[in-house]
């Protein structure tokens, strides 16, 4: 099963909270699916141990290419969200980010 945190995204910031089904399941994977052909695309996956109360960066990443799969080991938190920290370049980029577990 899969959940989408960026919506095709056309601006950077933060998608929507998600929180963990299963917490203690630390392993994650992640795939980002681009399209417009933007030139930069960098994510953050933040998480939080309180409610979502406040997030803290766990991961960055720089997408190289569209559907780009990357992996976040041994991170348990109760809430997760990406912030798409750039995208720039080409012609009306979208960013979608999708997590799996």
């Amino acid at each position: 099963m899969s959940v989408e945190l960026l919506k095709a995204a056309t601006s950077t910031g933060t998608g929507d909270s998600v929180t963990s089904v299963h917490p203690e399941q630390e392993d994650k994977s992640f795939q980002v699916v681009v399209t417009g052909g933007p030139t930069q695309v960098t994510v953050d996956i933040e998480g939080s141990i309180n409610g979502g109360v406040s997030y803290d960066q766990l991961l960055r990443h720089d997408v190289t290419a569209d559907g780009n799969l990357f992996h976040m080991n041994g991170k348990p938190v109760t809430s997760i969200r990406a912030n798409l920290i750039t995208l720039t370049g080409g012609t009306s980029p979208t960013v979608t980010l999708k997590m799996g577990s």
